[in-house]
């Protein structure tokens, strides 16, 4: 069995401070964990996991308990189309594959 990668600090602290920001938001609004769970569609230790900052979480989930207690992530939904735009328009301009460089062969012996 192989054990999974530690994560960087730099990505637990960013795990940590975005279940912070959902979580104070949850409470501002006065919602339960359950009260979060069922608009997620999800069990209440899904939203405990999510608000420990464990990796474990799907995206999907940690980005629509955002979007549900009102955290912009990357701004307005004006932004979020902008930037999805520019970024795009960024992707056609690259290749669409980027093949893994083979080792060189050393046949001088």
């Amino acid at each position: 069995m192989t054990h999974p990668r530690p994560h960087s600090l730099a990505t637990r602290h960013g795990l940590q401070l975005l279940a912070d920001e959902i979580q104070a938001r949850r409470k501002l609004l006065r919602w339960s964990e359950q009260d979060l769970a069922d608009r997620l569609g999800c069990a209440r230790k899904t939203v405990r996991a999510l608000e420990s900052g464990k990796p474990t979480v799907a995206i999907g989930t940690v980005f629509e308990a955002a979007f549900l207690v009102g955290l912009q992530l990357f701004g307005d939904a004006a932004a979020v189309e902008g930037r999805l735009a520019e970024t795009r328009g960024r992707l056609d301009l690259l290749p669409r594959r980027i093949h893994s460089r083979k080792p060189e062969l050393k046949d001088d012996f």
